[in-house]
């Protein structure tokens, strides 16, 4: 239990380093406890009722199997994971205290906070509302004799540090408040501000400016100084996932999350450098509509910049190279594409050991009559004679089949790619078997775009449950296979991947939503459970 309750902590902290001013009233009337902590916290969390939610996410499947996982124990041998382990060891030796999911549980009361001012040092307050009787019956409250007793401002507290005075830790009851902290200064300032108030990380600009101006705590919110975070050297050097360059246009964020009984929805708000380069949607709803339905992946957006031919490219056929995107974006650049929608289906034949993922884009086009179709067609066609003919031999040639204009081809009879114009929408598949009845899904299996569009950039939907139980049973089927019995290979797909999608089995949809609004990129997503 203490090794879960040190991997919660570092994938918490790992997590929260990753993501016209409003004003300042939304973060300070929704924030209790920013008002109670001193400025210039680099991630400050706030929940509406942290010992209920700690429960809730204990009983989670995904809490239960993911330390089981071959990738969570790749994640512990990461020097992000060591480091931050050794500063919280550090940190229970000199004040023998130990941090458990039992104690974790212990300091759990109704509303909490923590606010943290150093990442590498683990300087953090730590703010839970609870009755005195139960903070009196902590393990926390019990060492209480072997700490120094200090004073504040008329304010009593706990304090103890190791002999170089390296590291500390402090706690107080203040009313019905339990703090807790390992810098003195901001621990002793945070003490003033619950007896007297004062200038806090609410009423400091840069953290009030993040927060849209209808912004209403829901279960819980997270905030980060992005900006800040970046210049430390913990982030430079411990950020696991290596993309601290995507991460250098986010100025702050704040994420906000919210539990029902089977969903969690996510709404992040990002500040950024400069406003984001894609413009909104106008046509969400007829491109979502003219895809194929019974699909686990869904992809709408709107297009900025002539990257869209190698995009689809790519898409339709993983090996496709320059010639092939730059004669797609040819016989397509007049008729100006503006958005696109992608819906992609896989499926697999366990007895040939062959995978198979169709795709299919809808593309809403401002000229639609300008279509170079003929171009188009040699686009298609040019990409499989390159593969699959001789020189010399006569060329593909497109036919008319269940409504599409289809690459007539002997191999690919069943999966050939194809294309429809449908007025201003270009239907372009890599396999035209994905419009067949069925395979198409129905009405009913049809993928909705949001009804609200207000700034509206991309959607995401992925049907995690189905993608999930199909490749899990796919890679099985690889490792048993003889002839991936050599080297790493079966090792590889089995301890980790495999292990990684049992372990979000519990996961039924996730849809992520994007959009510039009231001066906020903004990103909602709701991940829903089985």
């Amino acid at each position: 239990m203490r090794n879960k309750m040190k991997a919660i902590i570092i994938i918490g902290l790992a997590a929260a380093t990753y993501l016209t001013i409003p004003s300042s009233s939304a973060a300070q009337d929704s924030l209790e406890f920013a008002k109670a902590v001193p400025p210039g916290a680099l991630v400050y969390v706030e929940v509406r009722d942290f010992g209920g939610r700690l429960q809730q996410f204990l009983q989670m499947e995904f809490a239960k199997k993911f330390p089981e996982t071959r990738a969570f124990k790749d994640f512990t041998a990461t020097k992000l994971y060591n480091k931050l382990g050794d500063r919280i060891a550090e940190l229970e030796q000199a004040t023998g205290f130990g941090l458990s999911l039992e104690r974790a549980s212990e300091l759990a009361g109704g509303r909490s906070a923590i606010a943290l001012y150093d990442i590498g040092e683990l300087q953090f307050i730590f703010l839970s509302r609870m009755p005195f009787e139960k903070a009196a019956a902590t393990a926390l409250w019990d060492l209480r004799s072997q700490f120094e007793e200090r004073l504040v401002d008329g304010v009593g507290y706990y304090f103890k540090e190791d002999p170089d005075g390296r590291t500390a830790l402090m706690f107080a009851i203040v009313g019905d408040v339990l703090v807790a902290g390992t810098d003195l200064l901001s621990f002793e300032a945070s003490l003033k501000l619950l007896n007297e108030g004062g200038d806090s990380l609410a009423s400091d600009e840069r953290f009030a400016s993040a927060f849209p101006v209808d912004f209403a705590l829901q279960d819980a919110v997270l905030y980060l100084d992005q900006e800040r975070i970046a210049e430390t050297p913990h982030f430079r050097s411990y950020w696991i996932y290596g993309n601290q360059a995507d991460l250098r246009e986010i100025n702050r964020a704040v994420i906000c999350l919210g539990f029902g009984e089977d969903a969690i929805s996510e709404t992040r708000w990002f500040t950024t450098a400069k406003e984001s380069g894609s413009p909104a949607m106008n046509s969400a709803q007829a491109v979502a509509g003219a895809l194929p339905g019974g699909r686990e992946i869904y992809y709408l957006s709107s297009l900025a910049g002539g990257e869209f031919a190698s995009f689809l490219a790519r898409e339709l056929y993983e090996d496709a190279g320059e010639s092939f995107a730059s004669d797609l974006g040819v016989a397509l650049k007049a008729a100006l594409p503006v958005e696109f929608g992608l819906a992609a289906g896989a499926t697999f034949d366990e007895d040939e050991f062959f995978i198979n993922v169709d795709k299919t884009f809808a593309i809403q086009l401002e000229a639609p009559r300008s279509l170079d179709r003929r171009k188009l067609e040699r686009a298609l066609a040019g990409y499989f004679e390159a593969k699959l003919l001789a020189k010399g031999q006569a060329e593909f040639k497109f036919i008319d089949r269940s409504g599409l204009r289809v690459l007539d081809i002997p191999l690919f009879e069943e999966s050939a790619p194809g294309y429809r114009l449908d007025g201003p929408i270009l239907l372009v598949t890599n396999d035209a078997s994905a419009f067949s009845e069925e395979r198409a899904g129905g009405d009913s299996g049809r993928f909705a775009a949001p009804e609200e569009n207000r700034g509206l950039q991309s959607v995401l939907k992925i049907d995690a449950g189905g993608a999930t139980e199909r490749l899990a049973s796919y890679f099985k089927i690889v490792t048993q296979r003889n002839n991936w019995r050599s080297g790493s290979n079966a090792s590889f797909f089995w301890r980790n991947v495999v292990s990684l999608f049992e372990s979000l089995e519990f996961l039924k949809t996730l849809q992520l939503v994007r959009s510039r609004e009231g001066g906020f990129d903004k990103e909602v997503v709701v991940y829903s459970f089985r």
